[in-house]
C-alpha cells in the first residue's frame, strides 16, 4: 500500500515538471490550429540593461543627425521697416495761403511698417509722413498718418514695386484761418534693393503727396523723389 502511494505522488510531480515549462510561455496558434510557444517576457536585471541600451542607441542617432541650420532669406523674419527721406520737385496749391503758389515743400521723411499682406500678392503697410512747407504768411508742418497698399508683396523679392494709399493729415503747425486737418492720398512707385549688408537695403521711390484741407478750401498737389533704407527682419 505504500508503495503504490510512493508511486501515484512520483507520477505526479514528473507530470508537473514537464507542464510547467510551457505553462511559464506564452502559448500563440497559427493559421493551421498548432500552437507555437514563446519565451516567457525579461524581467529584473537583464530587462533593465535591455531598455537602457535602446534609449541609448536612440539618443546617439538623434545626436548623429544634426537640426537644419536655418538660412536667411529675405522672406524669413516677415517684419518689414522703411526709412526714408525726400524733396518735391514739382508742386501745386490751390486757394492755400495766398492764392495759388508753386514750390512750397520743403522736405519730407517718414517711415513706412509692413502690418499685413494678401499671401502671393499685396501688401498692406502703415505709413507715417511729416513734410514742412514755405508758405507767403509763414511755415505750415504737417503729419500723414495713412494706410498703403503695395504690390507685389515683400516676400516674392520682386525688386519694383507700386502702390496707394489714403489717410488722415494733422498739422502741427499751420497758417491763420486755414485747416488743421486734411484728406491725404499718395500715389508711388520705386525700388527695393534687399539685404545688401545682411537684413538691410536700400530703397528708392518718386509719386506723388497731395492733399486736401478738409475745414477750409485749400488743396496741394506735389510729387517727390525719396531714398532711404529698409529693412527685413
Amino acid at each position: 500500500m505504500n508503495l503504490k502511494i510512493f508511486k501515484g505522488v512520483f507520477f505526479i510531480c514528473f507530470s508537473l515538471f514537464l507542464i510547467t515549462p510551457k505553462a511559464l510561455g506564452q502559448i500563440e496558434v497559427d493559421e493551421n490550429g498548432e500552437t507555437i510557444e514563446s519565451s516567457p517576457p525579461d524581467t529584473g536585471k537583464k530587462a533593465a540593461q535591455k531598455f537602457f541600451l535602446k534609449r541609448k542607441g536612440t539618443q546617439d542617432s538623434k545626436e548623429e543627425s544634426p537640426l537644419p541650420q536655418r538660412s536667411y532669406s529675405s522672406t524669413e523674419g516677415g517684419r518689414f521697416l522703411a526709412i526714408h527721406l525726400g524733396l518735391f520737385f514739382d508742386e501745386e496749391s490751390y486757394k492755400w495761403a495766398s492764392g495759388n503758389s508753386d514750390d512750397l515743400a520743403e522736405i519730407n521723411g517718414g517711415v513706412t511698417y509692413r502690418i499685413g499682406e494678401w499671401v502671393n500678392s499685396m501688401d498692406m503697410n502703415f505709413r507715417a509722413d511729416i513734410t514742412s512747407y514755405d508758405l507767403k504768411q509763414g511755415k505750415a508742418v504737417k503729419l500723414s498718418l495713412l494706410p498703403l497698399i503695395t504690390f507685389p508683396d515683400v516676400r516674392s523679392e520682386f525688386p519694383l514695386y507700386f502702390g496707394a494709399g489714403a489717410g488722415l493729415g494733422v498739422f502741427f503747425k499751420q497758417i491763420k484761418d486755414e485747416s488743421h486737418i486734411s484728406l491725404d492720398y499718395q500715389i508711388v512707385a520705386g525700388a527695393r534693393l534687399m539685404n545688401l549688408v545682411e537684413n538691410m537695403g536700400l530703397m528708392f521711390e518718386v509719386g506723388m503727396k497731395n492733399h486736401f484741407l478738409i475745414l477750409s478750401d485749400g488743396q496741394y498737389n506735389g510729387a517727390y523723389f525719396s531714398i532711404g533704407a529698409v529693412f527685413d527682419f
